[in-house]
């Protein structure tokens, strides 16, 4: 890498952190819709494992993956520990009936 990149980039990353630091009170009012984004995702994630194009609904080891990943959901668990506990009861339903 040449001195000319490795200045570009130097100020870029400084650039980068004077941004944060001085937009630190505008950030902080996204920062309640960003707790909102893994809700999001899990309903999408739901909407699209349950409903089949639109025309029938699902009823397989998907559905009981999504109700147990629900569960955890409901019961404030972390959104990655959401999409495990979803993933392992899919995989052993799948598992157990076939």
């Amino acid at each position: 890498m040449s001195w000319p990149w490795i200045i570009v980039l130097a100020v870029g990353a400084y650039g980068f952190k004077l941004l944060g630091v001085s937009a630190g009170s505008a950030l902080r009012r996204w920062e309640s819709l960003t707790r909102l984004l893994p809700v999001a995702l899990f309903t999408g994630l739901i909407v699209v494992l349950t409903f089949d194009g639109g025309q029938t609904i699902t009823f397989d080891a998907r559905l009981a993956g999504i109700a147990a990943g629900g569960i955890v959901a409901w019961r404030r668990g972390p959104f990655a520990v959401v999409i495990a506990v979803a993933m392992l009861v899919t995989a052993g339903v799948r598992a157990l009936s076939g």
